[in-house]
């Protein structure tokens, strides 16, 4: 068998040659006498690089989903009708007939307002007691009477809180939870619920403020997001889990969420604590509704909007705006009264709440004037100013241990 046709057999096994070419020459006879091993040999080989090609397809197709999307057959247009319109014609009215008396009563509670229920005795747990306001509120609530669960993730800032809180004569406990991890968040109910009682009061106050380009590729820019995410928005959710249904079983409680006054408003180069600002919002504002159709009237719930707050420097140091933090004491005092009063929304200062909203009411290139005019703005951080941050130390403390 000449190399010629050697070669135009191998280009034929791999699909490689059209009828004319050498190999259509060959004879039966030629093929049996001289080409038996030879072809043997190729074809061996093409069967070989098939089955490989077939394994690595298989594989492929087990890390792809190759199931059909059931489809719909879209709905005909049909145009629907209001339903019960003299119902709702009659609930309107019903309504604006309450809405005058209702205003009234506001403007009355607003300049006499009443003493408010009473916390003495009740077991309170404060998220991320361990510093700055969450330390605020755990002193204040003590001050109320409360015994104070502090749950922080830095052991050393949470037990100088109980520290203070006992030099007061107060009743306080240290515990160590990840408020990111749904285990640790169990655990640690369970060991409140057997050192201290029932928690009646939770306020889930742990977050993280991390300056960033949305757009940022610095290295644990990622991280970083992950990191803020969890503590500043799913701890609300598997904390509310964890807790809820003691309190609907026990008849009493209430649920604090501390969003910010950026959940009324874009924040730049703050994107992600803004954004999961707005999502808070949105969670506590969902879970009345849910607790209202459930006919749940024990539970109460009260999410505060607080402007910037005077931490630490950490964080002042990096802000520019034109009226000046609030302070602690202000947040944890207007905070505190929101419980005792059961607001479901508490905005510090008050006043700003109403401005934002009616801002929005202008047209868009007029709001932009009036934010250049009250501006709040923070700066970025270089890469290494934020690994030297308390916030960043936090993410990889969190991370770290929820791995």
């Amino acid at each position: 068998m000449s190399k010629s046709q050697v070669d135009a057999m191998s280009n034929f096994i791999n699909g490689e040659i059209l009828k004319k070419d050498a190999l259509c020459t060959l004879t039966t006879m030629e093929l049996e006498k001289d080409t038996t091993v030879c072809a043997t040999g190729l074809v061996k080989d093409a069967i070989s690089r098939l089955n490989a090609s077939t394994e690595m397809l298989a594989d492929e197709m087990k890390q792809v989903d190759y199931d059909p999307v059931p489809l719909t057959k879209p709905p005909g247009v049909v145009r629907k009708e209001i339903q019960d319109k003299g119902k709702l014609l009659l609930q309107v009215l019903w309504i604006l007939i309450q809405l005058v008396p209702a205003i009234l009563y506001a403007i009355y509670v607003k300049v006499f307002p009443p003493r408010g229920k009473s916390l003495r005795g009740k077991v309170a747990l404060v998220t991320g007691a361990g510093r700055g306001l969450g330390r605020g509120l755990a002193l204040g609530l003590s001050r109320e009477g409360c015994k104070l669960a502090c749950a922080d993730i830095d052991m050393v800032g949470c037990e100088e809180t109980v520290r203070m809180i006992s030099e007061e004569g107060g009743v306080a406990k240290a515990y160590r939870a990840n408020v990111a991890k749904p285990n640790e968040i169990d655990t640690m109910r369970r060991n409140i619920e057997a050192e201290l009682g029932s928690v009646a009061i939770v306020v889930n106050n742990a977050s993280l403020i991390v300056s960033h380009r949305i757009d940022d590729d610095k290295e644990g820019a990622d991280r970083q997001l992950t990191g803020v995410v969890n503590v500043n928005l799913l701890s609300h959710f598997y904390m509310t889990r964890a807790f809820l249904p003691t309190m609907r079983k026990n008849k009493d409680g209430h649920i604090v969420a501390i969003a910010s006054m950026s959940s009324f408003a874009g924040l730049a180069y703050s994107s992600v604590y803004a954004s999961c600002k707005w999502a808070v919002r949105g969670l506590m504002e969902s879970l009345r509704e849910e607790l209202k159709r459930e006919g749940e009237k024990n539970v109460k719930l009260t999410c505060v909007h607080p402007y910037f707050i005077n931490t630490s420097a950490e964080y002042t140091s990096n802000w520019n705006i034109r009226f000046p933090e609030l302070t602690i004491d202000e947040v944890v005092d207007a905070t505190i009264h929101g419980i005792k009063q059961d607001h479901f929304s508490v905005s510090i200062p008050e006043d700003m709440y109403y401005n934002i909203h009616i801002l929005k009411l202008l047209p868009r290139y007029i709001q932009d004037q009036f934010l250049d005019v009250f501006y709040a703005k923070i700066s970025v951080l270089s890469k290494d100013e934020v690994e030297k941050t308390a916030a960043n130390h936090i993410i990889n403390k969190s991370l770290d241990i929820s791995s």
